[in-house]
């Protein structure tokens, strides 16, 4: 390992912005020896690294992209997730761009989009490569914001804060209401500087236009740029703690494959194409490939559907909410909050419902309706009755499980604040079996 180090040590002393890269290859090409020399002397073990998969695989992902695709051609609505996700990444990165600031808390519930932009991360630069040029457009921007009237300020502990004052919120109202078509209900403040814009905006009457994108091709360079020259001392400097923490550190495979990253990355930055590069592009390649190809399809579909749908997000959203309302009536359940999110995730709470009689299959779940106070069916707490309605939902929604849930104690413990998530594909299968329920009847269950 400390032949390593000193190749690093050496290579990092060198770097030097405008050389060409050409003039590293010895140096990188011992380093891409010496590695794969450690590895293997160190029992090195790429088939059992453990890869944690949050989203699930690229193949999991593209038959769902698919099966959604297949069940939009009969049932447009599937695809309302996706569009409003598109909608919201598009507002983030017009925020991010031109503001400088953060979006979060993106829904859609109601009839609206709502969503808060927040200043805690106002001309923060996160970029590890392209830091250098990301702090140059930072500091352009800045001085554009300025030039446009923004008061920006240095904070107590920020360097760059919007300072609550008049002007700054008329520039932010006026920016919200022409560039992205919302309108601010609320502008939170705090210590005299802007902590936070909530918005809102209808997709009722007018649809969601995009903003131009100005596509950069990056060719690679054979020279050395700043950001290059910052990432690569960066990566070295990772690299050289990582091999002190080897011994510190229980699960050596791990480490091991820490350092055959870090050395991919020194040689995919020098352009140097050595053996550890190639075994990190040929163990991802297929994996990366397909999620390139889904987000490229997600992508162009997200936009596609934002036009088909257009105005019409309010009138799904009102089929969907009957739906559930009709289903959900019969076992004494009503829904509280059913909002769409960002990644395509849709949230559907529910509350006990009130009452005139007896729910209609309350023979299949322990409670009682009470009649006497606020007509309110109350379900026992049981592992039973949970599961009860976990079988009764799958049959119009077939992937919504119970994730969560609360307890209220009046006259008996009852469950209250349930909630979980609603696949997008189900949206068809939940639509489809209440099609045959005469319109009048559904027209009760009112949004």
């Amino acid at each position: 390992m400390q032949y390593i180090e000193n190749y690093l040590t050496t290579q990092k002393a060198k770097l030097k912005v405008g050389h060409n890269k050409r003039e590293y290859d010895t140096l990188v090409k011992a380093l891409d020896i010496r590695t794969k020399q450690m590895l293997e002397e160190l029992n090195f073990e790429p088939e059992t690294v453990r890869h944690y998969q949050f989203m699930g695989t690229a193949d999991e992902r593209k038959s769902e992209l698919d099966a959604e695709l297949i069940a939009a051609e009969t049932c447009p609505a599937v695809m309302m997730p996706l569009a409003l996700h598109t909608i919201m990444e598009d507002i983030r990165t017009r925020v991010k761009n031109d503001l400088l600031l953060s979006v979060h808390d993106c829904s859609f519930d109601c009839h609206s989009l709502s969503f808060r932009i927040s200043t805690a991360c106002f001309a923060m630069n996160f970029s590890e490569s392209s830091k250098v040029s990301e702090d140059a457009r930072i500091q352009k921007t800045l001085e554009d914001l300025k030039a446009q009237g923004y008061q920006i300020e240095h904070g107590r502990c920020r360097e760059c804060v919007l300072r609550n004052c008049e002007k700054n919120q008329q520039l932010l109202e006026e920016y919200v209401h022409e560039k992205l078509g919302a309108n601010v209900f609320r502008i939170i403040s705090y210590s005299e500087e802007i902590d936070s814009i909530e918005c809102s905006r209808s997709l009722r009457t007018q649809i969601y236009e995009f903003q131009n994108e100005i596509k950069e091709i990056k060719v690679p360079s054979d020279y050395l740029t700043k950001d290059e020259v910052f990432s690569l001392g960066k990566c070295i400097k990772d690299y050289i703690s990582a091999l002190h923490s080897y011994e510190a550190v229980g699960e050596k495979n791990m480490m091991l494959s820490l350092y055959r990253f870090y050395t991919h990355e020194i040689e995919g930055t020098l352009n140097y194409r050595g053996q550890a590069w190639q075994a990190v592009e040929d163990a991802h390649k297929q994996e990366r490939e397909a999620n390139l190809d889904i987000w490229s399809r997600k992508t162009e579909k997200g936009k596609e559907y934002v036009q088909s749908i257009g105005t019409h997000f309010d009138d799904y959203y009102g089929d969907i909410i009957r739906a559930l309302s009709y289903h959900l009536k019969r076992i004494g359940l009503t829904v509280k909050c059913l909002s769409f999110a960002e990644h395509e995730t849709i949230r559907l709470e529910l509350n006990p419902a009130c009452l005139y009689s007896v729910p209609e299959l309350s023979d299949s779940l322990d409670g009682i309706l009470d009649m006497d106070r606020n007509r309110i069916f109350k379900i026992r707490n049981s592992s039973k009755n949970l599961n009860k309605i976990n079988a009764y939902m799958s049959t119009f929604l077939p992937k919504f499980r119970i994730n969560n849930y609360s307890v209220k104690c009046e006259d008996c413990e009852y469950l209250c604040d349930i909630s979980g998530f609603i696949h997008p594909v189900d949206i068809k299968t939940l639509l489809d079996s209440v099609k045959d329920i005469d319109p009048a009847i559904l027209k009760k269950h009112r949004p």
